[in-house]
């Protein structure tokens, strides 16, 4: 899915990773781990594109989609609960734009074999789009809503209405619901009660992509990690297991 290769990021005179170079496979649950500061936010930065590396490469295979959560939400609560985690389906996005984008052309052309071919094309995307926006996708948002805690009658209430925790739950929910190929979390469970955080920790065990993740519950990188990346003083260290293998 990624690769890394010889990627090193420094600021100033403080070098955080130098020649670090590493592949990210589906299921791989991939835990960074290190000191505050050392870099590990960095490098999840580097991974998604946000930032470019002083040295070295990330590439992606084609057509791999990447999905990012941040330590803090990255748009504004507009809409309801529901409404926004719906919205965010990347499938969706696509259809809508492919709609326009073909009642634009038809709105200029003139030939009729052209015409006819448009009204075939549009016909496909709206079968496409009911389908996309049916009800086992609405079933689908609700139970991932349902297990990051948010109640049934949380659903249509305004985004705007909730605290900056439960944001982030609907963030992670947004991101969950998108189904990316390889999901790169920031501490993904600061906001999670207990109930929240062993739902999300099944979720990512059945997870058919990758995924690479910082977190501070020892438990947590325990039931999910299937290796860790050690950003250690001087060196990185990648290494195959759980937390508890890395520290044996």
């Amino acid at each position: 899915m990624l690769n890394a290769l010889n990627v090193s990021k420094s600021y100033g005179n403080r070098v955080l990773f130098s020649a670090l170079t590493f592949n990210v496979s589906d299921g791989d649950r991939i835990a960074l781990i290190g000191s505050n500061g050392s870099g590990k936010t960095t490098l999840l930065d580097v991974l998604a594109g946000d930032t470019v590396p002083d040295t070295g490469s990330v590439t992606a295979q084609r057509n791999t989609s990447i999905g990012y959560l941040r330590q803090e939400p990255t748009w504004s609560p507009e809409g309801t609960l529901l409404g926004e985690v719906l919205e965010s389906s990347t499938a969706v996005g696509v259809l809508r734009e492919k709609i326009s984008a073909a009642h634009e052309s038809l709105s200029v052309v003139s030939n009729s074999t052209d015409q006819n071919k448009l009204l075939r094309e549009l016909s496909s995307l709206n079968t496409a789009l009911e389908a996309a926006e049916g009800n086992n996708r609405d079933h689908e948002a609700k139970a991932i809503l349902s297990g990051l805690g948010f109640k049934e009658s949380d659903f249509a209430r305004p985004l705007s209405e909730f605290s900056g925790g439960w944001i982030m739950r609907a963030e992670l929910s947004k991101l969950l619901f998108r189904k990316p190929d390889t999901l790169l979390l920031d501490e993904p469970t600061n906001y999670l009660d207990l109930d929240a955080n062993l739902w999300f920790e099944k979720y990512l065990t059945l997870f058919r992509g990758s995924v690479v993740f910082t977190s501070h519950d020892r438990v947590f990188l325990n039931h999910v990690a299937t290796s860790v990346l050690a950003i250690e003083p001087d060196t990185v260290v990648l290494a195959r297991g759980s937390y508890d293998d890395y520290v044996v």
